[in-house]
């Protein structure tokens, strides 16, 4: 989940009850209002009425002019003072053939020295239905304020997470010494600020550490050659001109095969070192399915020896664009790996499809975990042949093409593919 989704969700889970009670508490605000306007109308008809007796005047018209209630008079027995109390009632009216609410005053009245009960009520159906109106066009407003406020929340919160998003960004796609440029506005926000500053202190050292781990294998590849086709030369002489018995024939044949496994590691780190040095710029029009079918041609002695069955019936024309010498190693170390760890009378099975190739070998189980199975050094098996370099280099020039390479593997079955972007000329 993103964090400016998180965000909205805290908010609405905050904004969302707090509405509920907000609405709540505003209702019973609002009926308590309602009802002491009513009350006090009450009140102000109860003086009207008292003016009205102790005046003695005679003329009713006029003090129904005066009051808005109806009210009842009913004799009390001595001289009984009742309080003022307030309450709902509810009578049945014959219009609307339903039990309506009233608010009712109950109080005493003195007339002509005599104790009267004097009821008074007013009709609470107009105040219900303005209160009622009230809170729907209040909830109404406070929900579409809720809305409001979110949805500008969310629009002020993205454009200011915006370069935190950027850095996410350019993070995803970082290459060490690819010239990466991290230039980002953060709107004047420190927090910001610092984030990026450190990330771009972080990006120099791990560009300097780089570029001086790619110097240190250059050189050491370079100054190895030399000395090892000296030792290799000088051995083969000595091969040569000194009878040998068995014994020390065997440790010969083992210390050459040691120089040409070191020749071969030397070889694939020079390889490595000019891949990060840009060194394959050149690029051209390649069909992947002549680069298999030439490397299979030059192989098929190795092939008859395991006696491997192939299979390249849905191979089809694959056209990309990229340096010619990296697509025979890239291909090259697909089909060796291929071929190099399968069984006797196993079988291999290569094809194509929509922008990917496929390649199928049966096997035997990995002894690595499948996200290792690029990395430098490390071996499927623990054969003096496996240099544990050739997959690595599959995947950097792979990283330098943007190609996607992934693995998948059933009990005996190991599939390694390759995506590649496709010439449109080619495609169309």
């Amino acid at each position: 989940m993103k964090l400016l989704q998180r965000t909205l969700i805290y908010y609405l889970f905050i904004s969302i009850p707090t509405f509920i009670v907000g609405s709540v508490a505003f209702y019973y605000f609002l009926q308590y209002v309602i009802v002491d306007q009513v009350d006090e109308s009450l009140r102000q008809d109860k003086y009207e009425i008292i003016n009205f007796v102790n005046n003695n005047k005679n003329d009713v018209t006029e003090l129904y002019k005066a009051i808005s209630c109806t009210y009842f008079l009913k004799p009390i027995d001595g001289n009984i003072n009742l309080i003022d109390k307030y309450s709902f009632v509810h009578e049945y009216d014959s219009i609307e053939m339903d039990l309506q609410p009233y608010r009712e005053l109950k109080t005493s009245i003195l007339i002509k020295e005599k104790n009267y009960e004097l009821t008074m009520r007013e009709s609470f159906v107009d105040s219900d239905s303005l209160m009622f109106s009230i809170l729907f066009f209040a909830i109404l407003l406070f929900g579409l304020l809720t809305i409001g406020i979110t949805l500008i929340n969310w629009r002020v919160s993205k454009r200011i997470w915006n370069p935190f998003y950027h850095v996410l960004r350019v993070i995803a796609v970082y290459q060490p010494d690819k010239n990466n440029s991290f230039t980002i506005d953060s709107d004047n926000i420190e927090e910001f600020k610092i984030l990026i500053q450190a990330i771009q202190k972080m990006i120099k050292r791990i560009d300097k550490d780089f570029n001086q781990q790619k110097k240190f294998i250059d050189h050491v590849a370079h100054e190895l050659q030399t000395p090892i086709a000296i030792a290799s030369t000088q051995l083969e002489v000595f091969m040569q001109k000194v009878k040998l018995s068995d014994e020390t024939a065997e440790m010969v044949s083992n210390i050459d095969n040691t120089l040409l496994r070191l020749k071969n590691i030397n070889k694939a780190l020079l390889l490595l070192s000019r891949i990060h040095n840009d060194q394959y710029l050149q690029k051209k029009e390649i069909n992947i399915k002549e680069v298999i079918q030439e490397y299979l041609q030059t192989h098929l002695d190795q092939i008859s020896i395991l006696n491997l069955s192939l299979d390249l019936e849905k191979c089809d024309d694959l056209i990309i664009e990229m340096n010619e010498t990296l697509a025979g190693i890239l291909i090259g170390n697909l089909l060796s790996n291929a071929i190099k760890h399968n069984y006797q009378d196993g079988n291999i099975k290569v094809y194509t499809k929509n922008k990917e190739l496929v390649i199928e070998n049966t096997g035997s189980k990995l002894n690595i975990e499948t996200d290792q199975l690029f990395n430098i050094y490390v071996k499927e098996n623990k054969t003096e042949e496996s240099l544990g370099i050739g997959l690595s280099i599959v995947k950097e020039i792979c990283n330098t093409y943007n190609f996607k390479i992934e693995y998948f593997n059933t009990e005996h079955v190991h599939q390694l593919s390759v995506a590649f972007l496709i010439l449109e000329k080619a495609s169309s």
